[in-house]
């Protein structure tokens, strides 16, 4: 990976910081420091056609709606802060409420019976209060914990929902990834990484923390950095040799993942990955930044991070797919105020 076009890149995210773009990169911006660039490397645009997605012909009656939302970051009452900035903490403190809002929006937008599921892109929970598995399930007090907080706003939503897990949803080393897992099974019925087939449509729920920089073992532990693992990137690549039209849903947002994972390998990371299956992958959807940024294809499939609902309850995003193409269509277009934390109410 080219160091100047990574330093460019970098370089990009310091300026908009400094221009009050967005506070949160204090919080945001410890996870955002690994490898990025590309051999044809633009700036993320903040305006232009959205995402490069055409409008779908849906006369022909195939067509459908899905919701995308990111970095939810439920508290508890044993939450204690601050956070690293005024408009982080201020922003962690009406995470429950500004989730509880973006529900009941994205439940009105989905009356009308055009819109099937939803996705959400890690960080469903902020921390962790207790190293002790029993203090999410059993304990007396388990009900007022986090993870039973934000079951029960997701809960609420009348769509089915599909998680991805997030840096936020692991404590690592103090809990390791193991007990995450079991704790995601019991209380969200979610596994580390699956598929979701829908109308033509497959998901991938995938994992960004199940790589050696989130290995306390490995030589290459740094959980400010995200990484797949050998094992999820070779079931990436099985899923995909069919050829169904797909879309990849992770935490980490391509500069903050970790480069040739496999060394040797044909496809070592996701970005080879993306790169060699440009007519499969239609998009993939990320998180972890708090800002929204398009990164057009810059990493091989086309790409965009998320806002979060922390800071914004219109943080949500709407797409349209057509079950026959598999091609996709975003409905929210004027929704992402590019590179900040804000959002636009949509409007259909």
């Amino acid at each position: 990976m080219n160091a100047l076009r990574h330093a460019l890149l970098i370089a990009i995210v310091v300026v908009l910081s400094a221009c009050g773009a967005s506070e949160e990169m204090a919080d945001a911006g410890n996870d955002a420091s690994a490898d990025a660039g590309s051999d044809a490397w633009r700036a993320p645009r903040d305006a232009g056609p959205p995402l490069g997605l055409p409008p779908l012909d849906c006369s022909h009656g195939s067509c459908w709606q899905f919701v995308v939302l990111s970095d939810t970051h439920v508290i508890d009452g044993w939450y204690t802060g601050p956070e690293n900035s005024p408009l982080d903490t201020s922003s962690i403190l009406m995470a429950n409420e500004r989730l509880r809002l973006a529900r009941d929006r994205i439940n009105e937008l989905a009356a009308g019976g055009t819109i099937d599921l939803a996705l959400l892109a890690g960080d469903v929970i902020h921390e962790y209060a207790s190293d002790d598995p029993a203090f999410y399930t059993t304990d007396p007090t388990a009900s007022m914990a986090s993870m039973a907080l934000a079951h029960d706003l997701l809960s609420g939503l009348t769509i089915p929902l599909y998680l991805a897990l997030g840096n936020h949803d692991y404590d690592v080393p103090r809990l390791d990834r193991a007990t995450t897992h079991d704790l995601f099974r019991q209380i969200f019925h979610t596994e580390p990484y699956y598929a979701v087939q829908h109308r033509g449509i497959r998901f991938l729920m995938l994992n960004s923390q199940l790589g050696d920089t989130w290995d306390p073992a490995s030589p290459r532990f740094d959980t400010g950095t995200g990484s797949l693992g050998a094992e999820q990137l070779a079931w990436i690549e099985d899923q995909l040799a069919d050829a169904m039209p797909t879309i990849l849903v992770l935490h980490h947002q391509p500069f903050a993942l970790a480069h040739d994972e496999v060394p040797g390998a044909a496809h070592p990371d996701l970005f080879a990955i993306s790169e060699a299956y440009p007519d499969v992958i239609r998009l993939v959807i990320s998180g972890h930044m708090h800002r929204w940024w398009d990164y057009g294809t810059m990493y091989g499939a086309r790409q965009i991070t998320m806002g979060s609902t922390r800071y914004d309850e219109d943080a949500f995003l709407v797409f349209r797919a057509d079950e026959t193409t598999g091609d996709i269509e975003l409905l929210s277009h004027d929704t992402p105020v590019w590179h900040s934390t804000d959002a636009n109410p949509y409007v259909p």
